[in-house]
């Protein structure tokens, strides 16, 4: 008899995404794989996932992510009525082996709730562990419910109640471009590139004052969040020469997958509440009056101003 997984991907985009997707990939790598060794996936995602699995629960009919930039009140609903779909499926069959979730808190939380008679559950911790202290802080899921890291590191740093429900780390992996290994090589330019929706937590930011300072050309491939309004961004980093956008982050535009292809290296300069330390740039500029955890565009300051992209021109070709 093999064994089940129902594997927890989340409503917030398709398996495999269309294009930005970190955790839907990392999906989209690891069922194919269980499944050539025999196990059967049922996948709880939206309608519009692809990915070849034995059976498919969904709550949503397409992607929630665009929901993200909205108000809290607006969308604090998306991640449980998803997971509520996730718990009446588990309670109306017994076949489930073992579920494997990938949604951020509300997942963990379900999974500890659920009590002895649900099925064993795996949580992977995508994300900064700093952003949840309360709740990984004082998690108990007994002895149903673990959690597994991304990196030695993440866990070193994780609290004490979190690390008693590990079983270690994994690193992540995400496939390679369809026929990756078949295409010609790129000629490669001097360009960094950093790939993601414009975030104060993915560090963008970071990423512009390092390429200023040390003088490197920086491409940012990304989709800034049409419904949040306006955004700040360092005045002297989007200078011609310094820091230019291909407008969006999804990895099928051909802009996007050129400057991609093309690109030295790339880099994700994603912000933890202890970033603040780490970053280029005189300390007491950074955090004069903050705590370690605020992004340092979270107050005004003279390099700040209201940030539009600039012309797509300006993206390599």
């Amino acid at each position: 008899m093999s064994l089940t997984v129902l594997m927890n991907a989340g409503p917030w985009l398709s398996v495999p995404p269309p294009g930005y997707g970190g955790i839907e990939n990392v999906v989209a790598t690891l069922v194919p794989e269980l499944r050539r060794l025999g196990v059967r996936v049922v996948l709880a995602s939206v309608e519009t996932s692809t990915l070849p699995v034995d059976e498919k629960i969904s709550v949503f009919p397409d992607g929630q992510f665009h929901a993200l930039q909205r108000p809290y009140n607006q969308v604090c609903g998306v991640s449980q009525a998803h997971l509520s779909g996730v718990v009446r499926a588990l309670h109306a069959r017994d076949d489930i082996d073992l579920v494997h979730d990938h949604v951020e808190a509300v997942g963990l939380a379900t999974m500890a709730a659920m009590g002895p008679d649900a099925p064993p559950a795996l949580h992977t911790l995508h994300w900064d562990l700093a952003k949840h202290p309360e709740l990984y802080g004082n998690l108990d899921g007994g002895d149903r419910v673990r959690v597994n890291g991304v990196s030695a590191s993440q866990l070193a740093r994780a609290p004490q109640a979190l690390r008693d429900h590990s079983v270690g780390h994994v690193h992540l992996s995400t496939p390679l471009a369809v026929d990756a290994d078949r295409r010609p090589p790129v000629d490669k330019g001097d360009h960094v590139i950093i790939l993601g929706r414009i975030n104060p937590g993915k560090g963008q930011d970071l990423g512009a004052r390092l390429a200023r300072q040390v003088g490197f050309p920086l491409v940012l491939a990304a989709r800034s969040g049409r419904t949040t309004g306006r955004r700040t961004w360092p005045r002297r980093a989007t200078r011609p020469g310094r820091t230019r956008t291909c407008g969006s982050s999804t990895t099928t535009s051909p802009r996007t997958s050129t400057a991609t292809s093309s690109a030295g290296s790339a880099r994700s300069p994603a912000r933890s509440a202890t970033t603040c330390s780490r970053a280029p740039g005189p300390r007491s500029s950074r955090c004069a009056g903050r705590s370690p955890a605020a992004p340092p565009w979270s107050s005004p300051s003279p390099w700040v101003r209201r940030w539009s992209p600039p012309p797509a021109a300006a993206c390599p070709s």
